[in-house]
Protein backbone atom coordinates (compact mmCIF):
# COMPACT_ATOMS: atom_id res chain seq x y z
CA UNK A 1 0.00 0.00 0.00
CA UNK A 2 1.59 3.29 -0.74
CA UNK A 3 2.11 5.50 2.29
CA UNK A 4 1.43 9.39 2.12
CA UNK A 5 3.97 11.46 0.69
CA UNK A 6 5.41 13.71 3.08
CA UNK A 7 5.19 17.03 0.79
CA UNK A 8 7.90 20.16 1.52
CA UNK A 9 5.79 23.64 0.27
CA UNK A 10 8.71 26.02 1.26
CA UNK A 11 11.70 24.84 0.22
CA UNK A 12 15.07 26.80 1.41
CA UNK A 13 15.76 30.03 -0.61
CA UNK A 14 12.64 29.83 -2.78
CA UNK A 15 9.59 32.29 -2.51
CA UNK A 16 6.31 31.29 -0.50
CA UNK A 17 3.97 29.88 -3.55
CA UNK A 18 2.16 32.43 -5.30
CA UNK A 19 -0.37 31.20 -7.77
CA UNK A 20 -1.45 34.10 -9.57
CA UNK A 21 2.51 35.03 -10.04
CA UNK A 22 2.74 31.20 -11.10
CA UNK A 23 0.29 32.03 -13.89
CA UNK A 24 2.00 34.34 -15.93
CA UNK A 25 5.95 33.37 -14.53
CA UNK A 26 8.96 34.57 -17.23
CA UNK A 27 10.35 31.95 -19.50
CA UNK A 28 7.00 29.72 -18.88
CA UNK A 29 6.93 26.87 -21.42
CA UNK A 30 4.84 28.39 -24.53
CA UNK A 31 3.51 24.81 -25.41
CA UNK A 32 0.83 23.00 -24.38
CA UNK A 33 -0.68 23.88 -21.38
CA UNK A 34 -0.75 21.31 -18.94
CA UNK A 35 -3.29 20.32 -16.91
CA UNK A 36 -3.09 17.54 -13.75
CA UNK A 37 -7.36 17.21 -13.09
CA UNK A 38 -8.26 15.55 -9.44
CA UNK A 39 -11.38 13.88 -10.23
CA UNK A 40 -14.11 11.75 -7.47
CA UNK A 41 -14.75 9.90 -10.30
CA UNK A 42 -13.69 10.25 -14.22
CA UNK A 43 -15.44 7.60 -17.17
CA UNK A 44 -15.59 9.26 -20.40
CA UNK A 45 -18.77 7.18 -20.99
CA UNK A 46 -20.38 8.60 -17.51
CA UNK A 47 -18.77 11.53 -15.95
CA UNK A 48 -19.95 14.79 -17.62
CA UNK A 49 -17.12 16.95 -17.00
CA UNK A 50 -14.88 13.74 -18.45
CA UNK A 51 -16.59 14.68 -21.40
CA UNK A 52 -15.92 18.64 -21.47
CA UNK A 53 -11.77 17.58 -21.02
CA UNK A 54 -12.08 15.24 -23.76
CA UNK A 55 -12.96 18.01 -26.32
CA UNK A 56 -11.64 20.56 -24.54
CA UNK A 57 -8.35 18.53 -25.48
CA UNK A 58 -9.92 18.24 -29.15
CA UNK A 59 -9.69 21.79 -29.38
CA UNK A 60 -5.73 21.49 -28.98
CA UNK A 61 -3.31 23.57 -26.88
CA UNK A 62 -4.38 21.28 -23.42
CA UNK A 63 -2.62 18.05 -22.50
CA UNK A 64 -4.34 16.35 -19.21
CA UNK A 65 -3.68 14.07 -16.93
CA UNK A 66 -6.93 13.14 -14.59
CA UNK A 67 -6.46 11.46 -11.66
CA UNK A 68 -9.20 9.31 -9.39
CA UNK A 69 -9.95 6.74 -7.64
CA UNK A 70 -11.18 3.37 -9.52
CA UNK A 71 -14.35 3.23 -7.61
CA UNK A 72 -16.42 6.11 -8.32
CA UNK A 73 -18.96 6.81 -5.00
CA UNK A 74 -20.86 9.10 -6.97
CA UNK A 75 -21.88 7.19 -10.01
CA UNK A 76 -21.31 3.72 -7.83
CA UNK A 77 -19.54 2.55 -10.74
CA UNK A 78 -16.21 0.78 -11.21
CA UNK A 79 -13.18 1.22 -13.60
CA UNK A 80 -12.03 -2.11 -15.39
CA UNK A 81 -9.06 -0.06 -16.49
CA UNK A 82 -6.27 1.72 -14.89
CA UNK A 83 -5.05 3.90 -17.33
CA UNK A 84 -6.68 5.42 -20.77
CA UNK A 85 -4.36 7.45 -22.97
CA UNK A 86 -6.12 9.21 -26.08
CA UNK A 87 -4.40 11.94 -27.65
CA UNK A 88 -3.64 15.03 -25.44
CA UNK A 89 -6.23 13.22 -22.25
CA UNK A 90 -4.94 10.84 -20.13
CA UNK A 91 -6.72 9.08 -17.20
CA UNK A 92 -4.86 7.01 -14.46
CA UNK A 93 -7.64 5.55 -11.77
CA UNK A 94 -5.83 4.60 -8.35
CA UNK A 95 -6.79 1.00 -7.15
CA UNK A 96 -5.90 2.35 -3.43
CA UNK A 97 -7.92 5.34 -3.41
CA UNK A 98 -11.06 6.48 -2.63
CA UNK A 99 -12.78 10.28 -2.70
CA UNK A 100 -11.24 12.38 -1.26
CA UNK A 101 -7.82 11.83 -3.04
CA UNK A 102 -4.82 11.37 -0.82
CA UNK A 103 -0.92 12.90 -1.98
CA UNK A 104 0.55 9.01 -2.29
CA UNK A 105 3.58 8.50 -2.72
CA UNK A 106 2.48 7.43 -6.31
CA UNK A 107 0.14 10.33 -6.91
CA UNK A 108 3.16 12.48 -6.04
CA UNK A 109 5.41 10.77 -8.70
CA UNK A 110 2.59 10.72 -11.35
CA UNK A 111 2.50 14.51 -11.25
CA UNK A 112 5.68 15.56 -10.71
CA UNK A 113 6.70 13.86 -14.32
CA UNK A 114 3.38 15.22 -15.81
CA UNK A 115 5.16 18.39 -14.94
CA UNK A 116 1.38 20.66 -14.84
CA UNK A 117 1.14 24.06 -15.36
CA UNK A 118 -2.30 23.81 -13.59
CA UNK A 119 -3.47 21.84 -10.86
CA UNK A 120 -7.30 21.54 -11.69
CA UNK A 121 -9.56 20.61 -7.93
CA UNK A 122 -12.95 19.37 -8.91
CA UNK A 123 -15.13 19.68 -5.55
CA UNK A 124 -13.80 21.00 -2.40
CA UNK A 125 -12.80 17.45 -0.87
CA UNK A 126 -9.99 17.23 -3.30
CA UNK A 127 -9.16 20.37 -1.99
CA UNK A 128 -6.16 19.59 0.47
CA UNK A 129 -4.16 17.43 -1.89
CA UNK A 130 -4.99 20.09 -4.69
CA UNK A 131 -3.37 22.64 -2.47
CA UNK A 132 -0.34 20.53 -1.95
CA UNK A 133 0.32 19.01 -5.42
CA UNK A 134 0.37 22.48 -6.77
CA UNK A 135 2.71 24.43 -3.71
CA UNK A 136 4.77 21.08 -4.35
CA UNK A 137 4.93 21.68 -8.33
CA UNK A 138 4.92 25.49 -8.41
CA UNK A 139 1.61 24.94 -10.48
CA UNK A 140 -1.58 27.62 -10.55
CA UNK A 141 -4.37 25.94 -8.41
CA UNK A 142 -7.66 26.11 -9.72
CA UNK A 143 -11.20 24.32 -8.44
CA UNK A 144 -14.46 23.64 -9.63
CA UNK A 145 -17.53 23.75 -7.28
CA UNK A 146 -21.31 23.40 -7.86
CA UNK A 147 -22.38 25.72 -5.17
CA UNK A 148 -20.23 28.37 -3.40
CA UNK A 149 -23.03 31.14 -1.55
CA UNK A 150 -25.63 28.59 -1.51
CA UNK A 151 -24.83 27.35 2.16
CA UNK A 152 -26.66 24.80 2.67
CA UNK A 153 -25.30 22.98 -0.16
CA UNK A 154 -21.95 24.08 0.31
CA UNK A 155 -21.17 22.04 3.24
CA UNK A 156 -22.17 18.86 4.40
CA UNK A 157 -23.74 17.32 7.71
CA UNK A 158 -20.53 16.33 9.22
CA UNK A 159 -19.25 19.58 8.82
CA UNK A 160 -22.31 21.75 10.52
CA UNK A 161 -22.20 18.58 13.40
CA UNK A 162 -25.80 18.23 12.13
CA UNK A 163 -26.91 21.36 13.96
CA UNK A 164 -28.85 23.30 11.41
CA UNK A 165 -28.11 26.69 13.27
CA UNK A 166 -24.35 25.93 12.48
CA UNK A 167 -24.49 25.54 8.78
CA UNK A 168 -24.04 29.52 8.14
CA UNK A 169 -20.63 29.57 10.12
CA UNK A 170 -19.54 25.97 8.12
CA UNK A 171 -20.51 27.47 5.18
CA UNK A 172 -18.31 30.33 5.50
CA UNK A 173 -15.42 28.26 6.74
CA UNK A 174 -16.03 26.76 3.40
CA UNK A 175 -15.69 29.51 1.56
CA UNK A 176 -12.45 31.00 3.47
CA UNK A 177 -10.91 27.78 2.28
CA UNK A 178 -11.98 28.08 -1.66
CA UNK A 179 -10.63 31.36 -1.49
CA UNK A 180 -7.49 30.47 -0.20
CA UNK A 181 -5.01 29.52 -2.87
CA UNK A 182 -6.91 28.75 -6.28
CA UNK A 183 -6.18 31.75 -9.34
CA UNK A 184 -10.07 30.47 -10.23
CA UNK A 185 -12.94 29.58 -8.31
CA UNK A 186 -15.21 27.93 -11.03
CA UNK A 187 -18.74 28.30 -10.00
CA UNK A 188 -21.77 26.08 -11.80
CA UNK A 189 -24.99 26.76 -10.28
CA UNK A 190 -26.57 30.01 -12.64
CA UNK A 191 -28.30 31.89 -9.98
CA UNK A 192 -24.85 32.75 -7.69
CA UNK A 193 -23.50 34.75 -10.73
CA UNK A 194 -25.27 37.60 -9.43
CA UNK A 195 -23.23 37.66 -6.21
CA UNK A 196 -20.11 37.37 -7.82
CA UNK A 197 -20.02 41.15 -7.59
CA UNK A 198 -16.99 41.46 -9.86
CA UNK A 199 -14.54 39.32 -7.65
CA UNK A 200 -11.96 38.32 -10.45
CA UNK A 201 -11.63 35.02 -8.72
CA UNK A 202 -14.91 33.96 -9.27
CA UNK A 203 -16.16 32.59 -12.82
CA UNK A 204 -19.06 30.98 -14.18
CA UNK A 205 -18.43 27.28 -15.58
CA UNK A 206 -22.14 25.62 -16.95
CA UNK A 207 -22.89 22.61 -15.68
CA UNK A 208 -22.72 19.95 -18.60
CA UNK A 209 -25.58 18.36 -20.33
CA UNK A 210 -24.78 16.04 -22.87
CA UNK A 211 -26.92 15.93 -25.74
CA UNK A 212 -29.08 12.73 -26.10
CA UNK A 213 -28.00 9.50 -27.99
CA UNK A 214 -29.92 7.89 -30.77
CA UNK A 215 -32.81 6.54 -30.11
CA UNK A 216 -33.50 9.06 -27.13
CA UNK A 217 -34.53 11.78 -29.07
CA UNK A 218 -37.54 13.85 -28.22
CA UNK A 219 -41.22 12.81 -29.27
CA UNK A 220 -43.79 15.04 -31.15
CA UNK A 221 -45.30 16.55 -28.18
CA UNK A 222 -49.22 15.30 -29.64
CA UNK A 223 -47.51 11.46 -29.73
CA UNK A 224 -46.71 11.98 -25.84
CA UNK A 225 -47.90 9.35 -23.43
CA UNK A 226 -50.14 11.62 -21.08
CA UNK A 227 -51.71 9.24 -19.22
CA UNK A 228 -48.68 7.93 -17.08
CA UNK A 229 -46.66 10.18 -14.78
CA UNK A 230 -42.61 9.32 -14.93
CA UNK A 231 -40.86 10.11 -11.83
CA UNK A 232 -36.96 8.87 -12.37
CA UNK A 233 -34.59 9.96 -9.27
CA UNK A 234 -33.24 8.45 -5.68
CA UNK A 235 -35.82 9.70 -3.33
CA UNK A 236 -34.34 11.45 -0.11
CA UNK A 237 -34.74 14.25 2.06
CA UNK A 238 -32.66 16.54 0.00
CA UNK A 239 -34.25 15.90 -3.39
CA UNK A 240 -37.68 16.63 -1.92
CA UNK A 241 -39.08 13.24 -1.25
CA UNK A 242 -41.41 14.76 1.66
CA UNK A 243 -43.15 16.85 -1.08
CA UNK A 244 -42.67 14.24 -3.93
CA UNK A 245 -44.86 12.18 -2.00
CA UNK A 246 -47.59 14.90 -0.79
CA UNK A 247 -48.01 16.34 -4.42
CA UNK A 248 -48.61 13.26 -6.31
CA UNK A 249 -51.37 11.87 -3.55
CA UNK A 250 -52.80 14.76 -4.26
CA UNK A 251 -52.69 14.50 -8.01
CA UNK A 252 -54.30 10.83 -7.62
CA UNK A 253 -57.22 12.24 -5.40
CA UNK A 254 -57.78 14.93 -8.47
CA UNK A 255 -56.92 12.39 -11.75
CA UNK A 256 -58.42 9.00 -10.68
CA UNK A 257 -57.52 7.83 -14.54
CA UNK A 258 -53.60 9.19 -13.58
CA UNK A 259 -51.10 6.19 -13.54
CA UNK A 260 -47.77 7.05 -11.86
CA UNK A 261 -44.56 5.54 -12.91
CA UNK A 262 -41.70 5.60 -10.05
CA UNK A 263 -37.98 4.68 -10.70
CA UNK A 264 -34.98 5.20 -8.14
CA UNK A 265 -33.98 4.36 -4.50
CA UNK A 266 -34.89 5.63 -1.39
CA UNK A 267 -31.78 6.62 -0.15
CA UNK A 268 -32.50 7.56 3.49
CA UNK A 269 -35.16 7.50 6.10
CA UNK A 270 -37.12 10.35 4.52
CA UNK A 271 -36.97 8.49 1.33
CA UNK A 272 -38.31 5.32 2.85
CA UNK A 273 -41.15 6.65 4.38
CA UNK A 274 -42.25 8.55 1.05
CA UNK A 275 -41.89 5.04 -0.62
CA UNK A 276 -44.17 2.81 1.86
CA UNK A 277 -46.72 5.78 1.95
CA UNK A 278 -47.14 6.14 -1.59
CA UNK A 279 -46.98 2.06 -2.26
CA UNK A 280 -50.28 2.07 0.23
CA UNK A 281 -52.03 5.08 -0.98
CA UNK A 282 -52.05 4.16 -4.55
CA UNK A 283 -51.37 0.92 -4.42
CA UNK A 284 -51.60 -0.92 -8.30
CA UNK A 285 -51.60 3.02 -9.86
CA UNK A 286 -48.05 2.86 -8.61
CA UNK A 287 -45.53 1.22 -11.09
CA UNK A 288 -42.34 1.12 -8.43
CA UNK A 289 -38.56 0.66 -9.56
CA UNK A 290 -35.60 0.70 -8.00
CA UNK A 291 -33.62 1.11 -11.40
CA UNK A 292 -33.91 0.89 -15.15
CA UNK A 293 -30.74 1.08 -17.69
CA UNK A 294 -29.89 4.75 -18.31
CA UNK A 295 -31.32 4.20 -22.21
CA UNK A 296 -34.42 2.78 -21.26
CA UNK A 297 -34.68 6.31 -18.48
CA UNK A 298 -33.84 8.53 -21.24
CA UNK A 299 -36.41 6.84 -23.36
CA UNK A 300 -38.89 7.20 -20.57
CA UNK A 301 -38.08 10.98 -20.66
CA UNK A 302 -38.54 11.13 -24.29
CA UNK A 303 -42.19 10.14 -24.20
CA UNK A 304 -43.44 11.27 -21.16
CA UNK A 305 -45.52 15.25 -20.92
CA UNK A 306 -43.70 15.87 -18.12
CA UNK A 307 -40.73 15.75 -15.29
CA UNK A 308 -41.30 16.83 -11.84
CA UNK A 309 -37.92 18.34 -9.97
CA UNK A 310 -39.45 18.17 -6.32
CA UNK A 311 -36.12 19.17 -4.71
CA UNK A 312 -35.21 23.06 -3.44
CA UNK A 313 -31.81 22.89 -5.48
CA UNK A 314 -30.90 19.29 -6.56
CA UNK A 315 -32.13 17.33 -9.22
CA UNK A 316 -30.31 19.43 -12.69
CA UNK A 317 -29.45 16.09 -14.81
CA UNK A 318 -32.66 15.19 -14.58
CA UNK A 319 -33.35 18.27 -15.49
CA UNK A 320 -30.70 18.80 -18.64
CA UNK A 321 -32.36 14.93 -19.69
CA UNK A 322 -36.16 16.58 -20.13
CA UNK A 323 -34.69 19.77 -21.81
CA UNK A 324 -32.56 17.87 -24.52
CA UNK A 325 -35.82 15.77 -24.74
CA UNK A 326 -38.24 18.93 -25.16
CA UNK A 327 -39.67 17.31 -21.99
CA UNK A 328 -41.75 19.95 -19.72
CA UNK A 329 -40.35 20.26 -16.36
CA UNK A 330 -42.45 21.28 -13.58
CA UNK A 331 -41.04 22.75 -10.38
CA UNK A 332 -40.90 23.77 -6.23
CA UNK A 333 -38.96 26.71 -6.66
CA UNK A 334 -36.78 28.24 -9.73
CA UNK A 335 -33.40 26.95 -8.90
CA UNK A 336 -30.93 25.98 -11.29
CA UNK A 337 -31.14 27.35 -14.64
CA UNK A 338 -35.09 27.49 -14.09
CA UNK A 339 -37.43 30.39 -15.41
CA UNK A 340 -40.80 30.40 -14.67
CA UNK A 341 -43.59 30.11 -17.90
CA UNK A 342 -39.92 30.03 -20.20
CA UNK A 343 -38.49 26.47 -19.78
CA UNK A 344 -40.34 25.27 -16.67
CA UNK A 345 -43.37 25.76 -14.25
CA UNK A 346 -42.82 26.49 -10.77
CA UNK A 347 -45.49 25.36 -8.63
CA UNK A 348 -46.31 26.57 -4.96
CA UNK A 349 -48.42 24.10 -3.93
CA UNK A 350 -49.89 20.54 -3.88
CA UNK A 351 -53.10 21.37 -5.43
CA UNK A 352 -50.96 23.72 -7.80
CA UNK A 353 -49.15 20.87 -9.07
CA UNK A 354 -52.31 18.63 -9.33
CA UNK A 355 -53.85 21.82 -11.76
CA UNK A 356 -50.62 22.29 -13.52
CA UNK A 357 -50.58 18.24 -14.27
CA UNK A 358 -53.81 18.54 -15.57
CA UNK A 359 -53.39 21.76 -17.71
CA UNK A 360 -50.03 19.72 -19.00
CA UNK A 361 -51.73 16.59 -20.46
CA UNK A 362 -54.48 18.41 -22.43
CA UNK A 363 -52.50 21.94 -23.78
CA UNK A 364 -50.00 20.36 -26.74
CA UNK A 365 -49.01 24.07 -27.02
CA UNK A 366 -47.88 24.93 -24.08
CA UNK A 367 -45.69 21.63 -23.43
CA UNK A 368 -44.50 22.43 -26.94
CA UNK A 369 -43.48 26.18 -25.78
CA UNK A 370 -41.73 25.33 -22.72
CA UNK A 371 -40.13 22.34 -24.79
CA UNK A 372 -38.61 25.50 -26.92
CA UNK A 373 -37.58 27.29 -23.98
CA UNK A 374 -35.75 24.09 -22.81
CA UNK A 375 -33.60 23.86 -25.61
CA UNK A 376 -32.56 27.17 -25.60
CA UNK A 377 -31.62 26.71 -22.28
CA UNK A 378 -29.85 23.64 -22.37
CA UNK A 379 -27.65 24.56 -25.25
CA UNK A 380 -25.63 26.51 -22.84
CA UNK A 381 -24.77 23.69 -21.19
CA UNK A 382 -24.02 21.33 -24.21
CA UNK A 383 -20.68 19.46 -23.64
CA UNK A 384 -18.94 21.49 -26.96
CA UNK A 385 -19.95 25.32 -25.35
CA UNK A 386 -18.63 24.37 -21.76
CA UNK A 387 -15.19 22.51 -23.02
CA UNK A 388 -14.98 25.95 -25.30
CA UNK A 389 -15.50 28.20 -22.40
CA UNK A 390 -13.26 25.85 -20.35
CA UNK A 391 -10.94 25.96 -22.81
CA UNK A 392 -10.72 29.47 -23.39
CA UNK A 393 -10.43 30.68 -19.24
CA UNK A 394 -7.70 28.30 -18.87
CA UNK A 395 -6.15 29.93 -21.89
CA UNK A 396 -6.59 33.42 -20.37
CA UNK A 397 -5.71 32.37 -16.84
CA UNK A 398 -1.30 31.01 -18.18
CA UNK A 399 -1.53 33.62 -21.20
CA UNK A 400 -3.23 36.78 -20.49
CA UNK A 401 -3.70 39.14 -23.78
CA UNK A 402 -0.97 41.52 -23.90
Amino acid sequence: MARNARIVTDAPGRPPYNPRAACAAPGKDMGDIRVLALYPGFHPEANEMAMVWQQACALGGLRVLALAPALDLFKGARSAQQRLDAGALSVRWLDDQQHPLRVTEDVLAQARQFAPDIVFVATRGNLPAGRALAQALDATLVVHTEFFFTDAMLVNRREYLGVPALIPLAAARARRALRNGPAVVYVSDPPERARFGGERTLQYLPWPHPAPPAGSEAVAQDARDVDRFVYIGSLSRMKGARRLGTYLCHAAQTMPDLKMLLIGPPMDPEGRAVLTMLQQRLGARLDYRTHVPREEAMRLIARTFMVFSPGDFMGWGQIGDAWWRGTPVVACRPHYDLVHDSNCLVVASAADFAQTVSRLRADVTLRARLAQGGLETVARHAVPAVAHGLHASLTALMRPPG
